[in-house]
Formats: structure tokens, sequence, C-alpha cells
């Protein structure tokens, strides 16, 4: 009886340990983006031993400007740099390697850009009692494109929606490709797929005839000596 109570004490020690070396680690991981994958996935060097659940949004940010001290003039830090993405970890490929989906932004990611925990998902992950994931900041809709007027509708096809990221007659909209960052789905040129927001992102290069409107290309506007046409 004595050797049964004294190993279920011993027990609960080492999973209260390793509970805590698991806060621990989660909480103040960082680590780098090794490879940016043909299908635009992200993979960072972080596994199973960074104690990073999948789900937890990370964040991609380049390093500010040094910070000097007034009086000895030593640096003592850095501004706050630019983020160039935030990534969703799916999952672990070993002790030190995930793959991440890109949640938002991703242009001019490279590999050895310096990746760090999310500080909303630090502090969920601080002490949680449920694990609901951060809600994403609703996305604004694209402005429909302007109606033709009437006397231009004849002479002037309807463009295509410029959302629609499914090919049709294995065809995309018009100004809009596939490759294998856009995962078989139709986006802007300098734009790819992400599955976790179903969806093109990354700041669209309008092709001629469109304009930029959040993340997608909208026809433009006939200017008035075309109305005049």
């Amino acid at each position: 009886m004595r050797t049964a109570s004294f190993l279920s004490v011993v027990l609960g020690l080492l999973l209260a340990l390793g509970g805590a070396a698991h806060a621990g680690r989660s909480k103040g991981w960082a680590g780098t983006v090794a490879k940016i994958g043909a299908d635009g996935r992200v993979y960072i060097t972080a596994g199973t031993s960074s104690g990073l659940r999948p789900g937890v949004q990370l964040i991609v940010r380049r390093e500010g400007e040094p910070i000097l001290d007034p009086k000895s003039h030593r640096v003592i830090g850095r501004e706050l740099g630019r983020t160039v993405a935030v990534l969703a970890l799916e999952s672990h490929l070993g002790a030190e390697l995930s793959v991440c989906a890109v949640e938002r932004g991703g242009r001019g990611l490279k590999i050895g850009d310096p990746v760090s925990l999310d500080a909303r998902a630090a502090a969920s992950d601080e002490g949680d009692a449920d694990d609901e994931p951060v809600a994403e900041p609703p996305r604004k809709k694209p402005a429909p494109p302007p109606a033709p007027k009437k006397e231009d509708a004849k002479a002037r096809p309807a463009a295509p929606h410029p959302s629609e990221t499914t090919p049709r007659n294995g065809r995309c909209p018009e100004g809009k490709f596939v490759n294998a960052a856009t995962a078989g789905h139709c986006c802007w040129p300098e734009q790819i797929w992400s599955d976790h927001g179903k969806g093109c992102i990354g700041t669209p290069r309008c092709p001629p005839g469109f304009q930029r409107s959040g993340l997608e290309c909208v026809p433009r506007a006939p200017s008035p000596s075309e109305e005049s046409e």
C-alpha cells in the first residue's frame, strides 16, 4: 500500500512539472522561417519540443531600428518591426519542424525571418479555461464593380465577378491565374491561396483595366473620354 501511494505521488509531481515546462516553452518561444513551400505553406523551426499546439497563431515580424540609452548610448532594444505575416500552425513534422498556413500578409516573406508567438495566443495559453481560437477580425467585402451605363451595355460584355476562385471550363476569370502557390484556385498576380482563410491572400497586382479594392481587383470605371465614345 505504501509503495502504491508513493508511486502515485511521484506520478503527480512528474505530470505537474511537465505541464509547467510545456507552458514555459510555448510562452517564451521564438524561431525562424525555414522554408516557403510551392503551395504557399510556411515551414518553421518549431516542433513537438517547442510546446506549441496546432492552431496557435504566430507572427513574422522584421526587426526594427536599434534603440540607444540616452545616457550610456548602449543598445537597449529595438523598435517594433513591421509585421510581415500572421501564421496558423497546422501540424508538427518532427521535434524541431512544423508547417503553417498563412492567415494574413505573406508578401515579401523569406527564409530566416523571425517567428514569435502572438501575444494574444500567449495570454490565452497562460491561463485558458477553454481552447477557443482567437477570433479573426471580419474581412471587408470588396466594393462591387460599377454598373455599366445603358448605352454601353451592348458594346461592352459584362466582366466576370472578381471574387470567383474556381476555374470554369478549365479557365479563370479575366486577369486571374492558377499555379502551385494557388493550389488550383484562381487568384490575382502576386497572391497565394490560404486553406485556413479559404481565399486568396496578399496584395494583388491588378492587370490593365482593373483597380485594387482590398484583396480584389475590380474593373476600372471608364474615364469621361471613354464614356463620350
